[in-house]
């Protein structure tokens, strides 16, 4: 049989006929020239690799000296930072052909005295650029994206690279050396800490699919097998958008069926023929038949993150169904496909906007940028991942999935679909943690307002409940007072004199039943229960009135107690904008200010009268806690993206401080405020200055912090003599200065510690926990909290 050129999987090797020469090559190959650092960041199977290949090839032909490094072959597991620094040195060396010149081992050892990142930087100015002196050289580093998964920070290697491009400035020879970064990432990725300044050097190169006009040298495996191999080819790119590992796949199912028909005299159209290979040999049982594998790495790669999965399958469900606006239109994005025709992709209609959710749903290879909108690469995707793929996904994630579907057939009409009580309360401690869609956001959203309203209801209800018993037992006592009075006036008939000690009797009954309105009132308004207070003050005042004569003290009481009742019954101001629960809410300093957060990725500020000022955006996902500042200048939030945001009062971003994957779940600041303290998921309380710089780790907790608080303090002389406490999910509270000493651990709640809180005086700590109880911790003499405190 017929050897087909055609390889699926892996690098093409550097003179395969079907490589196809795209844009990409000359564009990368020419900004290497001109000495570019350059970038290459796609998907998996998109012909990097490959390209890496040929441009090294390129370059060499030109004069370069070019070293190829995959950083896989380094290893990412049990590795240390020696290990792999040490390791790219020697794959560097290598692909120069220095190994031999260079005892690198000795050479390593004699710079003991420097870190790491620095050994390499000698080794890159006084070993390769001296070594091969007048040569360009160019260091070509593929599958990037493995060291994101190294168990230590890398950003000092990703530094180094911006420091060989900045330094050309100063020292020429730094104009010879070159690198080009291959792999699954986003410069963003690179380099971590927002202390330093971000990976903002190279110039990226755009890998687009395969064109018709690139694409020609794959007609080779048609060749002799069919009369218009032109039109196939074109068929091909049609179901492949161009990726190459599809395209070359297809290609060879085409050519093998070419070899097949050649004895038979079926004639088929390039449409059917196409068609026909892809249903049978990758659509149907598509996950027996990806071999080698590449749909399993897009639905695995889609999946992995169980933070993200819910954010990126909404945002993949939009860009599947054009009208995702529309209640019917999200009936139907959870609706079984029938027969979807694959060769037509769903419109465009979501604009590419380089958001967090964007660029890790391209960086799948699932979608593309098409004409400034995002839209699926290719029918053969559209089909596997489709609308009944994507909800599948989704009910498997949600645990109200169910109600979900109902709520929505009845174009989110039907109350009875929501959630409510302890479902709702299981549904929001599931959604912590997690970047949901924006749907999830409004159907708990619009399920926790029913449920308030609900509870409001049964409350007012209860309420009312309680009034109609007061009124009916009143009724009684008059139905009483009035039997009296019948007695009385028969009585007075038979005897006047026992009829005005009757009469006289009723009169004290009555004026002491108003006295007790009055006092009941009074009792009311001062618990809080205004409106209580006004029904019974205007009980109060009828009595009054229908008993005539009253003495002025007795009166005055009862035009007090209306008039206290009357001015102080009003509607509470009710502020709404939040889509999701809000966790947080706080007033400025000077009480003029209202900032409050939640789980719709929003912090907005409120006038006291409840205007709503402005609404701050940035987090990616739900917010636990914002703070001011306590010269109410400035805002801080924490966020459950893992990072810290930094705000001034009019609420224009300052800066962002990443604090690492974890979650940040409460924040506080000094009371001098030129420290910022943030609670951990990762059992960690971090330091920090107003300006993002990490002063200090507070390790000591094995789980989650929940919150922190600073020790009130009205004279600091240095920062070591900061007190600050932090609560843990181990139900533990742990007293620290804030040079990192671990003073005291506090134990006592038998469970995770939600809330804490110093006293004014910071003599006395606050500590509330899930064991429903909360704790008063008191400062002895010695300034130690005591190991006995009082529980209510």
């Amino acid at each position: 049989m017929k050897r087909l050129p055609y390889q699926v999987g892996g690098s093409l090797a550097l003179h395969n006929p079907t490589y196809v020469i795209r844009q990409a090559d000359n564009d990368l190959y020419q900004a290497l020239l001109a000495g570019e650092f350059c970038y290459v960041f796609n998907a998996r199977q998109m012909g990097k690799s490959s390209l890496r290949l040929r441009v090294k090839h390129r370059l060499q032909s030109h004069g370069w000296r070019c070293a190829g490094i995959d950083v896989t072959a380094i290893g990412s597991r049990s590795i240390t930072p020696q290990q792999w620094y040490i390791s790219l040195a020697a794959q560097v060396l290598e692909g120069l052909d220095l190994l031999d010149r260079v005892d690198l081992k000795k050479w390593w050892h004699e710079y003991d005295d420097r870190s790491l990142v620095d050994r390499l930087r000698y080794l890159l100015k006084d070993i390769l650029l001296n070594h091969l002196p007048n040569q360009h050289l160019c260091i070509l580093i593929d599958e990037i994206d493995s060291v994101l998964s190294l168990n230590f920070p890398i950003d000092d290697f990703f530094a180094l690279i911006r420091f060989c491009y900045n330094q050309r400035s100063e020292e020429p020879v730094y104009q010879r050396l070159t690198f080009a970064l291959f792999g699954m990432a986003t410069p963003s990725d690179l380099i971590h800490s927002f202390t330093r300044t971000p990976f903002n050097v190279g110039q990226a190169i755009v890998l687009k699919g395969f064109q018709l006009h690139e694409a020609l040298p794959l007609l080779q495996g048609f060749e002799g097998l069919f009369a218009n191999p032109d039109a196939l080819l074109a068929e091909v790119l049609n179901w492949t958008g161009g990726q190459p590992f599809l395209t070359q796949k297809v290609c060879q199912l085409v050519a093998e069926e070419g070899l097949m028909r050649q004895a038979q005299s079926i004639v088929l159209s390039p449409q059917s023929i196409v068609e026909n290979l892809v249903r049978s040999h990758i659509l149907n049982d598509w996950e027996t038949h990806d071999e080698p594998e590449h749909l399993r790495t897009i639905r695995d790669r889609l999946l992995r993150d169980e933070q993200s999965i819910g954010r990126l399958l909404g945002l993949y469900q939009q860009i599947l169904n054009p009208n995702h606006h529309s209640s019917q239109a999200q009936v139907s994005a959870i609706a079984p496909d029938t027969q979807p025709n694959a060769s037509i992709l769903p419109a465009a209609h979501i604009v590419a906007d380089n958001s967090p959710e964007q660029l890790k749903l391209l960086l799948t290879g699932l979608i593309v940028k098409h004409q400034g909108y995002l839209r699926v690469q290719n029918p053969i995707y559209a089909s596997v991942f489709n609308r009944c793929w994507v909800e599948q996904q989704l009910e498997n994630l949600r645990p109200y999935s169910q109600l979900l579907r109902e709520w929505l057939t009845s174009n989110q009409r039907d109350p009875s679909r929501l959630l409510r009580g302890q479902a709702l309360k299981n549904a929001q401690v599931w959604s912590q943690g997690k970047s949901l869609s924006s749907l999830d956001y409004r159907f708990l959203g619009v399920s926790e307002k029913c449920d308030r309203q609900e509870a409001q209801q049964t409350l007012e209800a209860e309420r009312t409940r309680a009034i109609e018993a007061q009124l009916r037992a009143e009724r009684n006592t008059a139905r009483r007072q009035q039997f009296l009075l019948m007695v009385a006036s028969m009585a007075l008939v038979i005897a006047a004199g026992w009829g005005n000690t009757i009469f006289w009797q009723y009169r004290q009954a009555t004026k002491q039943q108003i006295e007790a309105l009055v006092t009941s009132s009074e009792a009311l308004f001062i618990a809080g229960q205004t409106f209580d207070a006004l029904q019974v003050a205007i009980q109060a005042i009828g009595r009054a009135q229908a008993f005539g004569d009253t003495d002025p003290h007795l009166k005055q009481r009862i035009e007090d107690a209306l008039r206290q009742a009357n001015y102080n019954v009003r509607e509470s101001n009710r502020l709404l904008g939040h889509t999701a629960p809000v966790r947080s809410v706080q007033f400025s300093p000077d009480g003029q200010t209202l900032v409050s957060s939640g789980w719709d990725s929003t912090i907005k500020l409120w006038k006291r009268d409840g205007t709503l000022v402005n609404t701050l955006k940035g987090h990616r996902s739900g917010i636990y806690e914002v703070v001011f500042s306590p010269n109410g200048q400035q805002l801080a939030s924490a966020s459950t993206d893992g990072t810290i945001r930094l705000w001034n009062r009019g609420g224009n971003p300052l800066r962002t401080i990443r604090v690492g994957t974890t979650t940040v779940s409460g924040l506080a600041f000094s009371p001098n405020g030129e420290m910022l303290a943030s609670a951990n998921g990762d059992g960690s309380v971090k330091l920090w200055n107003p300006g993002g710089t990490l002063l200090k780790t507070l390790s000591g907790n094995q789980v989650a912090v929940w919150r922190v608080a600073f020790a009130p303090s009205s004279k600091i002389n240095r920062l070591a003599e900061l007190l600050l406490a932090s609560a843990g999910a181990n139900g533990t509270v742990k007293i620290w200065r804030s040079d990192g000493t671990l003073l005291q651990t506090l134990k006592g709640h038998r469970g995770a510690v939600w809330a804490i809180a110093f006293s004014p005086d910071g003599r006395t700590l606050a500590s509330a926990g899930v064991d429903r109880t909360i704790r008063l911790w008191q400062q002895d003499e010695a300034g130690r909290f005591g190991d006995r405190p009082q529980q209510f």
